[in-house]
């Protein structure tokens, strides 16, 4: 209820925050937090093309939620009414990580969600695509093994379809009119196909 986020960490500080959701927790200093982001952090190699992540780097940016730190600095720069400034750091989070370096994951509906609140209505729609292209290539992938091998993957047959359900949810409430009837009819689908190949 006492953190501040600046940008990877918290900050403790005696300022009561109400928390507003199970990954929201803690306040965020916009100004602080902005300035870190986009200015004081040095991000090394990870501004070139050629930098391989392997999986342990991988997983530090999962366990830090880093997607997630960029959309709740975005949410909130949007509620002070700084929208240029909120998709500045939404283009900066895709800059540095996109699906090629970090892939696309559990936090990708967020952002998609702020840039369409940004009525950055491209932008949200090209990623949403794209997110549900990948989602819809593992699928296929996954549901195409034999019974052993499908059951390893369970989880993340069950991740994935939960990912393009959200997807569905934030087009369809953002704009019904763009990629959202598209995205539904693959949920649809390869949720048929879930049901059919494993008999639930």
């Amino acid at each position: 209820d006492y953190f501040q986020l600046e940008g990877f960490a918290y900050r403790f500080v005696p300022i009561k925050t109400t928390r507003s959701g199970f990954l929201e927790y803690g306040r965020i200093n916009t100004d602080v937090m902005y300035d870190n982001l986009m200015n004081n952090f040095r991000w090394g190699g990870m501004e070139g093309t050629d930098l391989h992540l392997g999986y342990y780097e991988r997983r530090t940016f999962s366990v830090i939620k880093i997607r997630n730190n960029f959309a709740r600095l975005a949410k909130k720069l949007l509620l002070e009414g700084k929208r240029d400034s909120a998709v500045a750091v939404l283009d900066r989070c895709l800059e540095l990580f996109p699906h090629e370096r970090i892939p696309y994951h559990y936090f990708m509906p967020g952002i998609i969600e702020t840039y369409y609140k940004a009525e950055e209505i491209e932008k949200a729609e090209k990623i949403a695509e794209e997110f549900a292209l990948i989602c819809e290539d593992n699928l296929s992938y996954y549901l195409s093994l034999k019974p052993g091998m499908r059951k390893s993957v369970t989880s993340d047959i069950q991740l994935h379809l939960q990912l393009l359900q959200m997807l569905t949810g934030v087009t369809k409430e953002s704009n019904p009119e763009g990629v959202a009837k598209s995205i539904e009819e693959k949920f649809s689908s390869l949720y048929s196909k879930y049901i059919q190949t494993t008999g639930q």
